[in-house]
Parts: C-alpha cells; sequence; structure tokens
C-alpha cells in the first residue's frame, strides 16, 4: 500500500469527503486520518500487486470518537469486470485505539483490491401513516452493502428503490414492486 501511516498525510489515498491528516491524535507517528462529523472516509486501490493463491492480511489500529458513531474498514477483492469476488468489513467499535486485522487468500481471477475507511452509514426509518420508509443516506455509496430482515405480519404491499446494485428479497403474501437503475433483483416467494 501507498503511505499506509499516513506520514505523507493523504498522498495515496481517495478522500471520499471530510477526512484529513491530523498531528496529535495518532497511534505512532505523527500523522492519523480523522473523518469529520459527516459521511465520507477514505480508499485506496492495489491493482495487479497481489498474487494468486498467496495469504495476505490487513492490520490497522482504529477508533471512534464517540459510541454513537458508525465507522469500518472494508476490503474488497474485484475481478476484472469489477464482480467482488471477497467482502470482509471491520466495523471500528471502540473509542480508544484497538488492533483490527483480516486474512484473506487472493483468488485467481482477482485483479484488485480497494480498501476503504467509510463512516457514518446513515439509516432512516420513518413512519408515515401506514407506510414504513427505510432510508440510506451516505456520500459513498459504492462501499455500501446493508443486510436486514423485517418482519411484518399483513403488508399488503412492499416497493424497493435502488438506484445501482443488487437487492436479494423473500417474501410472502406480499405484492412486491422493485425499482431497480442498474443491477439485478432475486425474489424468492416463502409460503403462500
Amino acid at each position: 500500500m501507498t503511505n499506509p501511516g499516513f506520514e505523507s498525510k493523504l498522498t495515496g489515498w481517495k478522500n471520499n469527503g471530510y477526512t484529513s491528516a491530523i498531528t496529535g491524535k495518532s497511534k505512532s507517528g505523527i500523522y492519523s486520518a480523522r473523518s469529520g462529523t459527516a459521511a465520507g472516509g477514505l480508499q485506496q486501490t492495489l491493482t495487479n500487486k497481489l498474487v494468486a493463491g498467496n495469504i495476505y492480511k490487513l492490520s490497522f489500529w482504529g477508533k471512534i470518537g464517540t459510541n454513537s458513531v458508525s465507522s469500518m474498514v472494508s476490503l474488497r477483492v474485484k475481478n476484472s469486470s469489477g464482480g467482488i469476488m471477497i467482502l470482509e468489513n471491520l466495523p471500528v467499535l471502540s473509542t480508544t485505539y484497538t488492533q483490527y486485522s483480516i486474512q484473506f487468500t487472493y483468488p485467481t481471477g482477482a485483479t484488485s483490491v480497494d480498501v476503504a475507511g467509510i463512516k457514518e452509514i446513515d439509516i432512516v426509518v420513518t413512519k408515515r401513516g401506514d407506510r414504513l420508509i427505510v432510508e440510506i443516506n451516505e456520500k459513498d455509496l459504492d462501499n455500501v452493502e446493508l443486510h436486514w430482515r423485517i418482519e411484518m405480519p399483513g403488508v399488503r404491499r412492499t416497493t424497493g428503490n435502488l438506484g445501482v446494485g443488487q437487492i436479494i428479497a423473500e417474501v410472502q403474501n406480499t405484492e412486491l414492486r422493485v425499482d431497480l437503475g442498474v443491477g439485478e433483483a432475486s425474489v424468492a416467494l416463502l409460503g403462500n
């Protein structure tokens, strides 16, 4: 990786917003990277630098400012068409520096690795009349993977809207509408 310890400030990293190199707060060295209060983070892509079949380890020290913020580091191994072959998300949960790591085997056919630090995925759930609305407000949507399960009795209609990505749904006794800009939807009917 280029500049893994941020001693050259943010050189080598793509700034996805609200992140800067600061002094006086690092685990070691002079500089560390810090994301502000809004969504954003850093990203670095390694292309054709790893060898198929070799085992690699991503390790970093991280902390969050308060327990009310969400933050994670995402590792994505992709093939030449951009398909994700490996996806690992490491949530940063401690308000004191803690070491996090993931070990992975670089697969045959892989061409790049993305490492991204992401902060503040904002999920808002609201109820309007008989409608439940789940909204995701995130600046760097390329790095978001969400999994959730919502169980409600007697749901008459379910609608899903997604600009780019993939929707995988299991539904029962409901009318389903999916609006998907680019990507794919897979729906399984459970029971009646």
